[in-house]
């Protein structure tokens, strides 16, 4: 027999029309739809077959059990869906995705995260029959190719979200090809892709027709891309003047050139991630504190840079209010001495740095920063005591150390290094 908590789950998602439910924790989630897919076959999703015509947004992710014949239900009886995300449901076949995506020619929002059978020819369907698509997720679809991409690029114009990482036949070709023929894309989201490098030759003739294509690109993720170099992120560079958001964490053959293209050419620039970048040092920082003068959060955890670099930084970047530099060891107390005179900061991360942090001017800056709202001291030999001495001295700051027991309980759950 069913227990209460059972039953409960399977009406309330038998009965339930929003079937996105995105405040619905995962694992209950999951029940739910297991519930409403094998307790009602002739109800799918908590709404009767009949109605189908009415819904608009499906969050089928994580469905491990969903099969094909329940897909080619929804196709059928879900033609006007606008969202669809299918992420990580590796049990799909190839042939009732595609299905879906001829029936379902609406849609504006799919996602595909993690969908090993997704290939080419879902590329094609997709190219095909949603003309209005306006964001794609393919992250970790790993049997797609570059040709693909460039069919997809094809017929979707209209794409503004893209995202393709860990992609790992996509190269830099297939990427700029993208920007070209979709000039609406603001969010490319493409890490750790392997075949990035500094040729194209493939597209030199489109670049030179479009000197100004990515002027809708506000927010670029290629972290990990760890054979990328400065040319290629030269060509960026230059076609986008809106830029906003970057992130080249791990891009190991980025050097002080490349990060100078894009501080000269992006003025619009308010955050950068540029973590674990080998190649990345004081003259790299200068550039973007000459130019970036809409920065509002730095992360150059764990880089090569000195105290000169961060003052730098706290010299030309007035609107800056977020600064990690977490592991990086060059950095003295003179780097927190200029901390403490800049007020304005909101959130720091100084872990693991040894030669800059002490006790007495953590305390001299959790008493003198009024806007202060989290600080991280990862690693560090700040004693328990101290620690919830700082808490009582300023409770509006969030601390996070190795002493702790929330910041423990977070990177428990997290099982990574802080």
């Amino acid at each position: 027999m069913a227990s209460l908590l059972e039953l409960s789950i399977c009406c309330l998602g038998q009965n339930t029309m929003n079937s996105t439910l995105e405040i619905t924790p995962t694992h209950l989630k999951t029940k739910m739809n297991h519930a409403k897919m094998t307790n009602r076959p002739l109800s799918f999703l908590g709404f009767p077959l009949t109605d189908g015509r009415a819904v608009a947004s499906l969050d089928l992710s994580n469905q491990y059990q969903l099969t094909d014949q329940l897909l080619n239900l929804v196709s059928e009886s879900c033609p006007n869906l606008i969202e669809l995300k299918l992420d990580n449901c590796s049990q799909l076949n190839q042939g009732s995705l595609i299905a879906i995506i001829k029936k379902c020619r609406q849609l504006k929002h799919l996602s595909l995260k993690g969908c090993p059978l997704v290939t080419d020819a879902t590329l094609h369907a997709i190219s095909s029959n949603l003309p209005h698509l306006s964001s794609l997720n393919l992250h970790g679809c790993f049997e797609i190719t570059a040709e693909g991409i460039r069919v997809l690029a094809a017929g979707c114009n209209l794409i503004e979200k893209l995202d393709v990482s860990y992609c790992q036949c996509i190269d830099a070709d297939s990427i700029l090809t993208v920007l070209i023929l979709c000039p609406r894309i603001s969010q490319l989201t493409a890490k750790y892709l392997w075949r990035i490098e500094d040729s194209f030759d493939g597209v030199e003739e489109l670049l030179e027709m479009n000197p100004t294509t990515f002027s809708a690109l506000e927010k670029l993720d290629m972290s990990g891309c760890t054979s990328m170099g400065d040319h290629f992120l030269y060509q960026f560079a230059i076609r986008c003047p809106n830029l906003k958001n970057i992130d080249l964490s791990d891009c190991q053959q980025i050097s002080d050139k490349g990060i100078a293209s894009i501080a000269a050419h992006c003025p619009s620039l308010a955050s950068y991630t540029l973590t674990d970048m080998p190649s990345l040092s004081d003259a790299g920082i200068l550039d973007i504190a000459q130019h970036s003068k809409n920065l509002t959060e730095i992360s150059l955890k764990r880089c090569s840079i000195s105290d000169s670099g961060v003052g730098f930084l706290l010299q030309k970047c007035l609107k800056l209010v977020s600064l990690d530099v977490g592991g990086c060891h060059k950095l003295t107390a003179a780097t927190l001495k200029g901390l403490i005179g800049h007020s304005k900061f909101r959130h720091l991360d100084v872990s693991f740095c040894h030669k800059m942090v002490n006790e007495n001017n953590v305390k001299e800056l959790m008493s003198v920063s009024g806007q202060l709202e989290s600080i991280t001291l990862w690693g560090l030999s700040l004693k328990e005591d101290f620690i919830e001495d700082m808490r009582c001295l300023n409770p509006r700051v969030e601390i996070h150390s190795t002493h702790s027991k929330a910041s423990h309980k977070r990177l428990k759950g997290s099982h990574s290094e802080p």
